[in-house]
């Protein structure tokens, strides 16, 4: 698993993705998956988390346009 590989499955769908949901979809457990966040962003790709009442207390991952 690779940033490519986040970074298309972030952008193939205009939504909100839980750890959980993101983590099953590309295959990885959740700590790979915080891994493999820091790494995209360390190398300038745009994800947003947020937990929020605009979220329903859950954490929300997002890829910026």
């Amino acid at each position: 698993m690779d940033i490519k590989d986040l970074v298309y499955v972030l952008e193939g769908s205009n939504r909100l993705w839980t750890p959980e949901s993101l983590s099953q979809k590309l295959g990885i457990t959740p700590c790979d998956l915080a891994k493999l966040i820091q790494k995209a962003r360390s190398e300038g790709v745009l994800i947003h988390c947020d937990r929020s009442e605009a979220t329903g207390f859950k954490t929300k991952l997002w890829m910026a346009p």
